[in-house]
């Protein structure tokens, strides 16, 4: 179970969804949660898209889209504006930062284990399974030529006993 934090004056908590300041409570889908949680783990950090989608949907594809509309629930979650945030940063061509203090959750202390990361999102690559389909397809040529006889056998006429 993920610990509560704050993010300025929101009390987060993780487990049932929620933010609350006062009297105010408003609920989050829980892959939304998972983006502020990773973000409150980097807080001030410029975090590219594709770090954060690899963290948060790190076994199913997803497009930057998915990303975009999570940042602007919490944006509508916290009250933020994108023309002038005091909770989420976004830095053009460059990513998103929480830029509102964060307390009671620490730094992600685990490194990320990138080769696994990179085998799993390297296979997405449309140019990886071209190249996957073309070995596929020389090996089978190979096992073909290999099995299958250049020259047919010669017919003539049947010897006579």
């Amino acid at each position: 179970m993920e610990p509560g934090f704050r993010v300025g004056d929101w009390q987060v908590q993780p487990d049932p969804g929620t933010l609350t300041r006062g009297e105010k409570q408003v609920q989050l889908e829980p892959k939304v949660m998972e983006v502020l949680v990773y973000l409150a783990r980097h807080p001030g950090d410029v975090l590219p898209k594709e770090k954060i989608i690899r963290a948060v949907w790190p076994d199913t594809f997803v497009t930057d889209e998915v990303l975009t509309n999570a940042i602007s629930e919490l944006r509508k979650a916290f009250g933020d504006d994108a023309k002038n945030p005091t909770i989420i940063q976004t830095l053009p061509r460059r990513g998103y930062r929480l830029i509102a203090p964060v307390t009671g959750v620490g730094r992600s202390q685990e490194p990320e284990n990138t080769a696994r990361t990179a085998t799993r999102t390297s296979w997405r690559n449309p140019v990886v399974l071209a190249m996957a389909g073309a070995v596929l397809v020389i090996i089978a040529g190979l096992l073909i030529w290999q099995v299958v006889p250049a020259d047919p056998p010669a017919k003539g006429p049947i010897d006579s006993i």
